[in-house]
C-alpha cells in the first residue's frame, strides 16, 4: 500500500540533483574583477601588486563621460614573476579613415618600442588574446573624434605551467588565479575557464525543476489520497 512516505521520493532526487548541480557547474567563489578606467589612469601605473588584484577590466571612459584625454596611455603591471594575458570582451573603435587617427594599440614595454598588437579600430575588434613577454604592458589610446567609443578590455596575471595550489590550469599552460575560474570573462585566453552553464542558466534550470517536482508531488498526493480513500470505502462495503 501506498502512504504519504512516498512523497519522499521526489524530495530526494531534488536535492540530489541540486548537489549535483551546484558541485559541477555553479561557479566557486568566483572573484568580482575590478573595472577600471583608462580616462582615469593617462599617463600613469596600474600595479596589480600594489592593488592586490591579479585580473582587472578595462573600459575607456566611465558611463556618460566622454574621453577626457585624446592621446592617453597606461600602464599595466603584473605581480612579480608574472606576464599578462589580453582579451577584448567588446572593441568599439571608430575609424573612418583609416587606424591613423583613430586606434588603440598594446606594448610589450614601457618605451612603445616593442608593439603587442598593431593598431586596432573599428567596430569588428580583434578575437585574439594577447601575450607580454614581460610583467608590464603599456596601452595606448589615439583619438581626434568619436570619443564616446569604448571597449572591454579583460587583463589578467599569469605563469606559465606547471601550475601550484591556489591556481587554475589553462588549456593554453598558463596558471591563473582559482578565484578567477568560471566567473563569465575569458581570462585564460583561450576560453577554457569559462563554464558550460553560467550561474544564472543553472538556478533557473533549479528553480524550473524544484517548481516542476513540486507540481508533481501535489498530483501524486492528490492521486494516492483519492486512491487511500476508495480502497477504504471498497472494504467498508465489501
Amino acid at each position: 500500500m501506498y502512504s504519504l512516505g512516498t512523497l519522499q521520493d521526489p524530495v530526494i532526487l531534488i536535492l540530489i540533483l541540486f548537489s549535483f548541480v551546484i558541485f559541477f557547474c555553479v561557479p566557486q567563489a568566483a572573484a568580482d574583477v575590478p573595472l577600471y578606467y583608462l580616462s582615469d589612469y593617462c599617463s600613469n601605473t596600474l600595479d596589480m601588486d600594489i592593488s592586490k588584484v591579479q585580473a582587472g577590466r578595462l573600459l575607456l571612459h566611465r558611463p556618460n563621460q566622454p574621453l577626457r584625454d585624446t592621446n592617453c596611455q597606461m600602464i599595466v603591471k603584473a605581480p612579480a614573476n608574472k606576464k599578462l594575458t589580453f582579451k577584448f570582451h567588446h572593441f568599439n573603435v571608430h575609424s573612418p579613415q583609416g587606424c591613423n587617427n583613430n586606434h588603440l594599440q598594446l606594448f610589450d614595454d614601457e618605451q612603445f618600442s616593442v608593439p603587442l598588437s598593431g593598431q586596432l579600430c573599428n567596430s569588428a575588434g580583434p578575437s585574439k588574446a594577447y601575450i607580454t613577454s614581460t610583467e608590464t604592458a603599456l596601452i595606448r589610446l589615439t583619438k581626434d573624434q568619436f570619443l564616446n567609443d569604448q571597449v572591454d578590455l579583460v587583463f589578467t596575471a599569469f605563469n606559465f605551467a606547471p601550475c601550484t595550489g591556489g591556481t587554475y590550469a589553462c588549456r593554453n599552460d598558463h596558471c591563473i588565479a582559482s578565484e578567477l575560474y568560471c566567473n563569465g570573462l575569458d581570462n585564460c585566453g583561450d576560453e577554457s575557464d569559462i563554464c558550460v552553464l553560467r550561474a544564472k542558466t543553472v538556478i533557473a534550470i533549479i528553480i524550473a525543476v524544484v517548481v516542476v517536482a513540486v507540481v508533481l508531488a501535489i498530483i501524486l498526493g492528490v492521486y494516492l489520497f483519492r486512491r487511500q480513500r476508495r480502497i477504504r470505502r471498497e472494504r467498508v462495503s465489501g
